[in-house]
């Protein structure tokens, strides 16, 4: 609690509990520029949200609803290890900066308690696959603003 003095809620007190988190996945839009055959150079964008009430543990009355939303830019270097027509297999750094947006809505009539912060953000892929050749389907392992297991699908623009 000291790093929010003004929220008057202990989350982890014996007379509060926290509700059901509702939220959005890490929704992620990236691009890559092959330069070389092994060396890509790009990035991300990221975006996630959550929603969460804190309630008392006898009356189950409302006490307060916080929502958090975070927007990442990373900059991604990606070095490729097997390059066919069909098939990639590669590793990815990243590293840029983080924006997180709180607001704790007591349930009561004084104001709203907003905070905004900014912090690093990272994304570090061990291991990524990519099948496909105009569209593409792939998955990630890794860890950071992504996560630990991450997939989707993509479009290979033509650079002639």
């Amino acid at each position: 609690m000291d790093q929010y003095p003004e929220i008057r809620y202990d989350w982890f007190g014996a007379d509060t509990y926290l509700g059901h988190e509702y939220f959005t996945p890490s929704i992620t839009a990236g691009y890559m520029l092959r330069l070389k055959k092994w060396l890509w150079l790009g990035g991300q964008i990221n975006y996630f949200s959550a929603r969460q009430n804190v309630r008392d543990l006898f009356t189950e009355e409302i006490l307060c609803r916080d929502h958090t939303e975070m927007l990442s830019i990373i900059p991604t270097v990606r070095f490729s290890y097997l390059n066919t027509k069909y098939v990639t297999l590669y590793s990815a750094v990243g590293l840029g900066a983080s924006i997180c947006s709180s607001v704790s809505h007591p349930d009561t009539p004084e104001e709203p308690v907003v905070s905004i912060d900014m912090f690093p953000a990272f994304q570090l892929t061990y291991i990524g696959i990519s099948v496909g050749h105009k569209f593409y389907g792939f998955t990630e392992l890794g860890i950071g603003n992504k996560g630990f297991i991450y997939a989707g699908f993509g479009y290979r623009f033509s650079n002639k």
